[in-house]
């Protein structure tokens, strides 16, 4: 057995809540994953708003899905309201990791606004 030889297909990602995204994708074609895909590792970076790279590495076990057709599977605990670069959704089997999808851009949703604090008023006449 060899390793995968195509990346996942299709790859796409929507925020749904301010701290977490939903990624998709296709399984290549059969012939091409050489054995039964067993994980995929998806890798994310984050630009913060001070412009610093935050880099995840995120390993989903993909053993109740087919390795046909098409999944999704959720990432949280990411800052909201944040850019994010899924730079690889890559996949796994026994034999090791297969190439690299293309680079897909998410952006986390915003908050709510908090309360103002330090409120005052003056009186105009």
């Amino acid at each position: 057995e060899d390793a995968p030889v195509a990346p996942p297909k299709n790859v796409n990602a929507t925020s749904y809540t301010p701290t977490s995204i939903t990624i998709c994708f296709e399984f290549p074609e059969g012939s091409t994953q050489n054995g039964l895909i067993t994980s995929f590792n998806v890798t994310l970076v984050g630009l913060t708003f001070d412009t610093e790279s935050q880099t995840v590495d995120v390993p989903i076990s993909n053993a109740e899905y087919p390795s046909t057709g098409s999944i999704c599977d959720d990432v949280t605990n990411l800052q909201e309201y944040n850019n994010y670069t899924i730079t690889s959704v890559v996949l796994v089997n026994s034999a090791g990791s297969g190439p690299s999808s293309p680079p897909v851009q998410v952006q986390t949703l915003e908050t709510v606004p908090g309360l103002p604090t330090n409120l005052n008023s003056t009186n105009i006449t």
